[in-house]
Parts: C-alpha cells; structure tokens; sequence
C-alpha cells in the first residue's frame, strides 16, 4: 500500500497515483494470474475510493 500499487488509478487528491484506468487492468490482470487471494484486495480500495468519490459531501 505504501508503494501506492493499491490505487493506480485513484485520483492523487485520495493518495492515488492518477493513471490511466487500462494500466490497472493491465497490473490487476498480472497480480491476479499469479495470486488471486492477494489481487483482490487492491479492489476493495478501488471500491472504496470510488463510492467516496462519487457520494461523499466536503463537510462530511
């Protein structure tokens, strides 16, 4: 998480790295063949991040 491979394309207001959305798939695609357990989890940050963005208010 640290590295910042849990949200590639995140916005970097939100800690992101602000990549294009075809570079996460390409990464997930890799991680996921060789661990599925251990590519999933960059998903529930992805999730996360994304329901923020789209719902959340500033004075929350």
């Amino acid at each position: 998480m640290e590295g910042g491979w849990t949200a590639l394309d995140a916005p970097l207001e939100f800690g992101g790295q602000g990549l294009p959305h075809t570079l996460k798939f390409v990464v997930d695609e890799m991680v996921c063949s060789t661990n599925l357990s251990l590519g999933m989890y960059p998903g529930l940050t992805h999730g996360a991040i994304s329901a923020l963005h789209a719902d959340a208010s500033e004075s929350a």
